[in-house]
Protein backbone atom coordinates (compact mmCIF):
# COMPACT_ATOMS: atom_id res chain seq x y z
CA UNK A 1 0.00 0.00 0.00
CA UNK A 2 0.96 3.65 -0.71
CA UNK A 3 0.31 5.41 2.29
CA UNK A 4 1.53 9.32 2.88
CA UNK A 5 0.75 9.99 6.43
CA UNK A 6 2.35 13.68 6.33
CA UNK A 7 0.76 16.30 4.16
CA UNK A 8 -0.17 19.95 4.57
CA UNK A 9 -2.46 21.68 2.71
CA UNK A 10 -3.31 25.49 1.88
CA UNK A 11 -4.68 25.54 5.46
CA UNK A 12 -1.37 25.62 6.79
CA UNK A 13 0.38 28.85 6.10
CA UNK A 14 3.22 26.89 3.81
CA UNK A 15 0.54 24.78 1.88
CA UNK A 16 0.23 25.27 -1.75
CA UNK A 17 -2.16 22.63 -2.60
CA UNK A 18 -5.74 22.68 -1.43
CA UNK A 19 -6.95 18.88 -0.37
CA UNK A 20 -9.49 18.57 -2.99
CA UNK A 21 -5.76 19.09 -4.95
CA UNK A 22 -3.92 16.23 -2.81
CA UNK A 23 -6.79 14.45 -3.04
CA UNK A 24 -7.32 14.08 -7.16
CA UNK A 25 -3.25 13.79 -7.27
CA UNK A 26 -3.17 11.04 -5.33
CA UNK A 27 -6.03 9.06 -6.60
CA UNK A 28 -4.45 9.30 -10.15
CA UNK A 29 -1.28 8.15 -9.35
CA UNK A 30 -2.85 4.92 -7.39
CA UNK A 31 -2.12 6.48 -3.49
CA UNK A 32 -3.62 4.83 -1.29
CA UNK A 33 -4.14 6.71 1.76
CA UNK A 34 -2.86 10.33 2.55
CA UNK A 35 -2.89 12.17 6.44
CA UNK A 36 -3.69 16.04 6.91
CA UNK A 37 -1.33 17.03 9.64
CA UNK A 38 -2.15 21.05 9.23
CA UNK A 39 0.13 23.17 11.42
CA UNK A 40 -2.38 23.70 14.37
CA UNK A 41 -1.14 27.20 15.83
CA UNK A 42 -1.42 28.54 12.20
CA UNK A 43 -4.94 27.27 11.94
CA UNK A 44 -6.33 28.77 15.45
CA UNK A 45 -3.74 31.76 15.23
CA UNK A 46 -2.33 30.57 18.51
CA UNK A 47 1.46 31.88 18.47
CA UNK A 48 4.12 29.11 19.48
CA UNK A 49 7.62 29.36 20.89
CA UNK A 50 9.40 26.68 19.71
CA UNK A 51 13.43 26.84 19.83
CA UNK A 52 14.90 24.74 16.78
CA UNK A 53 17.24 21.95 17.54
CA UNK A 54 19.31 19.29 16.02
CA UNK A 55 16.98 16.72 15.74
CA UNK A 56 19.00 13.58 14.52
CA UNK A 57 20.87 14.10 17.65
CA UNK A 58 17.86 14.51 20.18
CA UNK A 59 16.00 11.15 18.34
CA UNK A 60 19.01 9.32 19.21
CA UNK A 61 19.73 11.01 22.66
CA UNK A 62 16.02 10.42 23.38
CA UNK A 63 15.90 6.90 22.64
CA UNK A 64 19.11 5.75 24.82
CA UNK A 65 17.48 7.29 27.37
CA UNK A 66 14.05 6.09 26.99
CA UNK A 67 14.54 2.21 26.40
CA UNK A 68 12.14 0.68 28.17
CA UNK A 69 9.59 3.45 27.87
CA UNK A 70 9.53 2.43 23.83
CA UNK A 71 8.54 -1.12 24.47
CA UNK A 72 5.96 -0.40 27.34
CA UNK A 73 4.47 2.77 25.87
CA UNK A 74 4.26 1.66 22.13
CA UNK A 75 6.82 4.80 20.94
CA UNK A 76 6.68 4.79 17.65
CA UNK A 77 8.47 7.23 14.99
CA UNK A 78 7.34 9.05 12.06
CA UNK A 79 10.06 8.94 8.87
CA UNK A 80 9.91 12.04 6.87
CA UNK A 81 11.40 12.01 3.37
CA UNK A 82 11.78 15.61 2.94
CA UNK A 83 15.54 15.81 3.98
CA UNK A 84 15.87 13.88 0.63
CA UNK A 85 13.92 16.23 -1.29
CA UNK A 86 15.84 19.68 0.73
CA UNK A 87 18.72 17.87 -0.58
CA UNK A 88 19.93 16.70 3.10
CA UNK A 89 20.49 13.58 1.50
CA UNK A 90 18.86 11.43 3.90
CA UNK A 91 14.85 11.19 5.82
CA UNK A 92 14.31 12.02 9.12
CA UNK A 93 15.69 10.48 11.35
CA UNK A 94 18.49 8.51 9.33
CA UNK A 95 19.03 5.14 9.12
CA UNK A 96 21.17 4.69 12.59
CA UNK A 97 18.00 6.10 14.37
CA UNK A 98 15.73 3.38 12.92
CA UNK A 99 18.07 0.97 13.87
CA UNK A 100 18.68 1.51 17.47
CA UNK A 101 14.72 2.39 17.73
CA UNK A 102 14.47 -1.55 16.43
CA UNK A 103 17.11 -2.69 18.88
CA UNK A 104 15.18 -1.38 21.33
CA UNK A 105 12.15 -3.24 20.30
CA UNK A 106 9.94 -0.64 18.51
CA UNK A 107 7.78 -1.66 15.76
CA UNK A 108 5.24 1.65 15.30
CA UNK A 109 6.95 3.49 12.08
CA UNK A 110 4.66 5.94 10.02
CA UNK A 111 6.11 7.51 6.97
CA UNK A 112 5.50 11.22 5.79
CA UNK A 113 6.45 13.16 3.07
CA UNK A 114 5.85 16.81 4.76
CA UNK A 115 4.32 17.75 1.25
CA UNK A 116 3.00 20.97 1.18
CA UNK A 117 2.22 20.40 -2.75
CA UNK A 118 0.51 17.21 -4.67
CA UNK A 119 3.30 16.61 -6.57
CA UNK A 120 6.04 15.56 -3.34
CA UNK A 121 2.82 13.59 -2.17
CA UNK A 122 4.94 9.95 -1.73
CA UNK A 123 8.36 11.50 -2.69
CA UNK A 124 11.36 9.24 -2.13
CA UNK A 125 9.10 6.42 -0.26
CA UNK A 126 10.98 3.61 -2.40
CA UNK A 127 14.42 5.17 -0.72
CA UNK A 128 12.66 4.32 3.04
CA UNK A 129 11.37 1.25 2.03
CA UNK A 130 15.08 -0.12 1.38
CA UNK A 131 15.64 1.29 4.09
CA UNK A 132 13.25 -0.16 6.58
CA UNK A 133 14.25 -3.55 4.51
CA UNK A 134 17.68 -3.10 5.34
CA UNK A 135 16.77 -2.75 9.23
CA UNK A 136 14.16 -5.73 9.13
CA UNK A 137 10.71 -3.84 9.20
CA UNK A 138 8.46 -5.29 6.84
CA UNK A 139 5.61 -3.55 8.29
CA UNK A 140 4.80 0.70 8.56
CA UNK A 141 1.67 1.84 10.96
CA UNK A 142 -1.32 3.13 9.97
CA UNK A 143 -4.12 4.67 12.39
CA UNK A 144 -7.72 4.26 11.64
CA UNK A 145 -10.34 5.99 14.46
CA UNK A 146 -6.61 6.08 17.02
CA UNK A 147 -6.21 2.12 16.27
CA UNK A 148 -2.96 0.92 15.23
CA UNK A 149 -2.78 -1.51 12.05
CA UNK A 150 0.19 -2.87 10.54
CA UNK A 151 0.51 -2.90 6.90
CA UNK A 152 3.27 -4.76 4.51
CA UNK A 153 5.74 -2.09 3.27
CA UNK A 154 5.82 -3.66 -0.17
CA UNK A 155 2.78 -5.10 -2.23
Amino acid sequence: MMIDQHVHSKISHDGISTIEEHMTYAKEKGIDEITFTEHYDDYTGLETNIKTLDVCNYRMEYLNNKNDDIVKTNFGIEINTSGIRYGLGTPHPNIEIIKRYKELGGKIITIGSDAHKSSDLVSNFDVVYDMLDEVGFGEITVYHDRVPQFVKTRK
